[in-house]
């Protein structure tokens, strides 16, 4: 069904027909399917494609929070900003969403969906959706706490964020290096440099050739003056187009 889609989309390419020969949504998801090629493979076909056959997938899927994002991004990217934030308060103000994406799900899910919430300005609200999830699924209650942590960053609210990543870290031995660099995000975000090194230290062990974590630890030595370990950081990373989503850096004279 839907490599049928993506070829009407495109008759001529079919880019998942050497890499997916046969899908079923038990074995390979549709979301699977539409987050892959929407992210990576993107191309006016494509588009079409999204456009397509998201209106069914939910008939498929329950997680309607990336099934709606992905429907939202495809139909809206080419309006201007006051439009698209108000389509979005639209589309995610008052709906009664499956959140289990969100909560258990890839971190892209998260990611995307808080991009929306800022440009709308409903993270406040939503977050206030996630702290009652929180009191009342205590069997997942990790998993919403990642929620919210994330949420917590984009709202200024950096010491909620440490206490929780210090928790999960701490407490909950969850030390992947994602885990690890967003609490580095919110240990600056709060003021607790050294802690940020830390955390950081440890992502670079988890993930060593990821050039974030090697830029931010460069950029936190140099702040504390420790010129010699900025410098050390800074040719580990050589030359690269890298681009941090959530740290630079001032010269001050």
């Amino acid at each position: 069904f839907c490599k049928s889609i993506l070829c009407r989309a495109d008759k001529n390419h079919c880019p998942c027909r050497k890499q997916h020969h046969s899908f079923s949504h038990e074995t390979f998801p549709p979301y699977t399917i539409c987050c892959h090629f929407h992210f990576q493979h993107y191309s006016p076909a494509l588009h079409s494609f999204i456009i397509l056959i998201l209106p069914y997938y939910a008939l498929f899927c329950k997680d309607i929070t990336l099934t709606n994002i992905l429907h939202f991004l495809a139909h809206n990217e080419r309006e201007d900003i006051k439009e698209y934030a108000k389509n979005i308060q639209i589309r995610f103000l008052g709906a009664n969403f499956d959140l289990n994406t969100l909560y258990g799900g890839s971190n892209i899910v998260k990611e995307q969906f808080v991009k929306l919430l800022q440009i709308s300005g409903l993270s406040d609200v939503w977050r206030g959706i996630i702290i009652s999830d929180l009191k009342k699924e205590r069997n997942r209650a990790d998993e919403i706490r990642h929620a919210l942590a994330y949420i917590d960053l984009f709202t200024n609210r950096h010491d909620e964020a440490f206490e929780i990543y210090n928790y999960l870290v701490h407490t909950k031995k969850e030390q992947d290096a994602y885990t690890l660099f967003l609490a580095a995000v919110a240990s600056i975000g709060s003021n607790r440099p050294q802690n940020a090194v830390a955390y950081l230290e440890l992502a670079k062990l988890t993930n060593p050739t990821d050039p974030g974590n090697k830029i931010a630890l460069g950029f936190l030595y140099h702040e504390l003056g420790n010129i010699p370990a900025a410098v050390a950081q800074y040719i580990s990373v050589g030359n690269t187009d890298y681009k941090s989503r959530f740290f630079t850096f001032h010269l001050v004279n």
